[in-house]
């Protein structure tokens, strides 16, 4: 394969969003730095509600910021992405019904110019690649 086509570098250890301009950092490289003259519209995905909540209101902080909807599973996301039409979708691997990673294919072929982020407490290999 060509260069950086194909190869994923997963980043490890114990990495926790502090501080709202990492957090704005990290979503402007999930969209390539592009230039948005509205806010980044973003689809939270995870099973556990408490998670949800916290990430919401971090990125809440921002005001380029705009949660634009909620999914507790993987049949939910999509749906979710087909309807609200985000930028991003931040996407737990590990979800009921249908799994993130999975979740992540149907957003591609949905709306492939979706950035989709993967946030997870999993450091295994079967799921990091």
């Amino acid at each position: 394969m060509g260069h950086g086509q194909g190869t994923h570098q997963p980043v490890r250890g114990n990495h926790h969003l502090s501080g709202s301009d990492k957090t704005f950092n990290q979503l402007h490289s999930a969209l390539g730095a592009a230039k948005l003259d509205r806010p980044i519209r973003i689809l939270l995905a995870d099973d556990h509600v408490m998670v949800r909540e916290g990430t919401r209101r971090i990125l809440e902080r921002e005001p380029d910021l705009q949660v634009v909807g909620e999914a507790g599973d993987g049949r939910e996301t999509i749906d979710l992405v087909a309807e609200t039409q985000p930028d991003v979708v931040i996407v737990d691997i590990s979800m009921p019904i249908m799994s993130g990673i999975e979740a992540t294919k149907g957003i591609k072929h949905l709306q492939p110019q979706t950035a989709v982020l993967v946030l997870t407490a999993y450091d295994d290999d079967e799921y990091v690649f």
